[in-house]
Parts: C-alpha cells; sequence; structure tokens
C-alpha cells in the first residue's frame, strides 16, 4: 500500500497551536462517544441477558428431561444407531473428548511435581510426559543492554523506540470535559 502524502498547510504557530487544540478537542470527543457507547453496549446486554438467561434455564431443564428419558428408553429410540431424528431436530448421544485428570485425592500441581521428581532422580520414563517451556525475559534483556553487562547478548538482540507525534492535555486544564 503506498504511502498517503500529505502536504502541510499550517504556516504560522498560532494556526499550528490551533490545530493541537482541535486535536485535543477531538480526542476528547471521542472518549465521550467511548464511554456513551460503552453505556449503551451494557444496557443492551442487561436486557438481553435476562431474556437470554430465562430462555437458557428453560433449555437446560428441557435437556435434562429429555436425556433421562433417553437414558430410559435408549434401546428402543436408537436401535443400533447413535442418533435419531423429529420432524426438526436430531438428537442423540455424542461421545465427549478425552480428558486427562489428576486420580480422586491428587492434586494436578502435586502430580506434575510427582513426575519431574521422578526424572531428576533419573527414570527416564517420566521424560515423556513432561514438556518444558521456554520464555525470553525481555524486561531482563533490556536491562542487561542498558546496563551494559552480559556484552554476548548484543550480538542477539538490541533495545529500538519509536517516535511519534501527539497531543496531550495540560496537566493543570481541563478543556471542555465532557
Amino acid at each position: 500500500m503506498a504511502k498517503k502524502k500529505i502536504v502541510c498547510t499550517v504556516e504560522t504557530f498560532m494556526e499550528f497551536e490551533q490545530l493541537v487544540n482541535k486535536i485535543y478537542r477531538d480526542d476528547l470527543e471521542d472518549a465521550h462517544l467511548d464511554v456513551r457507547e460503552k453505556k449503551a453496549i451494557a444496557r443492551i446486554k442487561e436486557i438481553y441477558g435476562r431474556k437470554k438467561k430465562e430462555v437458557r434455564a428453560r433449555r437446560d431443564a428441557n435437556m435434562d428431561q429429555a436425556a433421562m428419558y433417553a437414558s430410559a428408553h435408549r434401546k428402543e429410540l436408537f436401535g443400533d444407531r447413535q442418533s435419531a431424528c423429529t420432524d426438526i431436530a436430531k438428537y442423540g448421544f455424542r461421545m465427549g473428548t478425552f480428558e486427562v485428570c489428576p486420580v480422586k485425592g491428587y492434586k494436578e500441581k502435586a502430580a506434575l511435581q510427582t513426575l519431574v521428581d521422578m526424572y531428576e532422580e533419573g527414570y527416564n520414563g517420566a521424560r515423556e510426559f513432561l514438556s518444558i517451556t521456554y520464555k525470553l525475559d525481555k524486561s531482563k534483556i533490556c536491562d542487561a543492554l542498558k546496563e551494559n553487562r552480559e556484552h554476548w547478548i548484543s550480538e542477539f538482540f538490541q533495545i529500538t523506540q519509536t517516535e511519534s507525534f501527539k497531543v496531550d492535555p495540560k496537566p493543570e486544564k481541563k478543556v471542555g470535559a465532557a
């Protein structure tokens, strides 16, 4: 995509100050519109949330009843199939995905620690069930580069910083607060 060519029409310092003030007022209006939008969305979500809650509660109650009936009459409803149909809906039992969970009385964190301990003690069979994840600590890399320590790290990383023009309110002045 070609870069948009901009021609500067600002010729005086006074025009520049007026332009900066317009930018700040536009930012205020945008923030005000964001607040109004979020309030409107919250009201809509509240209204529809209540309706959806009622519908889902009714559906869930009906689903419980249908599941109990289907469980009790599985053979006559399905025969050797997994599903059947009404004139507008398909129904049946669906197998879920496999899920690994700790044995009763065991916490996942404790099971993980046991596997790590087994691996560290030389039982290599435990390694098959462990995965190790590495992540860069960019704040420490940045500190090392700034302090010029660990010189070798600069072969792999550098610090960059971008600059962009911005307009912010003066701390002591609140102009046109909405």
